[in-house]
């Protein structure tokens, strides 16, 4: 728990700093959305609370733009030798830390290992968690924990307060301060989901435990906003070792 808030604090340190490299040489490529994908109105699918403002649309466009044009899903990264072949796949052989400099530079903090069904060809996965890393080209991949890092440091870039949430079921997402709404607001990069704060319980059937959001300058948790399962008896008998753990984390010096 200590090294994930730190990794967290980290994050949002480094955001802050390369806002104006993530806006112009980063970027250069992919520029930012002008206008909306969608104009402002009511979302059909919304689970919880209510629509977004006029003045919020432009995250929802950002968000479209940052995972249909900018950034890639990868389970299994192709073979860099084969990658144009759509049959070849790879098969996972192990994990291991980081071991060239840019897996330590890019704050990795595993490296996956793979070989290629075609050619044997080994191949590495190294997940990073530098924005400024995962912002480069040939680096614009992974799963929920680097949409997470890098659509965060764009969140920062243009200048939104943001928040890192971290599920300890294993899952992350962003949350951005709405000012015309007063609230922080529900972003998952993963899912082009905005403002859902019930899609993990009541859309995935998700049985959640403690979740957290982070900023540069502190940490709440943040669980019952996206659970209405509270009050149930399973919610209150949580893992007590993760609370004790928890405890001795936040009242340490």
């Amino acid at each position: 728990m200590r090294l994930v808030v730190h990794t967290c604090v980290w994050l949002f340190t480094h955001a802050f700093g390369c806002s104006h490299l993530c806006l112009s040489s980063l970027l250069h490529n992919h520029p930012l959305p002008s206008n909306p994908y969608i104009s402002s109105g009511p979302n059909p699918d919304e689970y919880f609370y209510g629509t977004l403002s006029r003045d919020d649309d432009y995250i929802q466009s950002l968000l479209r733009w940052f995972k249909r044009d900018f950034f890639k899903w990868t389970n299994r990264p192709r073979c860099p030798l084969c990658s144009k072949d759509p049959s070849v796949s790879a098969i996972p052989t192990g994990t291991t830390g980081p071991t060239t400099p840019e897996e330590v530079a890019g704050k990795a903090t595993r490296v996956e290992t793979y070989n290629c069904t075609n050619c044997a060809t080994p191949h590495r996965f190294p997940r990073y968690n530098d924005p400024l890393t995962l912002l480069q080209p040939q680096n614009r991949r992974g799963r929920c924990g680097e949409f997470a890092n890098a659509f965060a440091a764009i969140l920062v870039a243009v200048g939104y307060e943001t928040r890192y949430v971290l599920d300890l079921t294993d899952h992350v997402w962003c949350e951005y301060y709405s000012f015309t709404l007063d609230r922080w607001v529900h972003v998952d990069p993963c899912e082009a989901k905005v403002d859902g704060d019930g899609l993990y319980e009541h859309g995935w059937g998700k049985k959640l435990s403690y979740i957290f959001a982070v900023e540069v300058d502190g940490i709440a948790e943040v669980t019952p906003r996206y659970s209405r399962l509270l009050a149930t008896k399973e919610m209150q008998v949580r893992p007590r070792e993760t609370r004790r753990r928890l405890y001795r984390f936040l009242t340490r010096d």
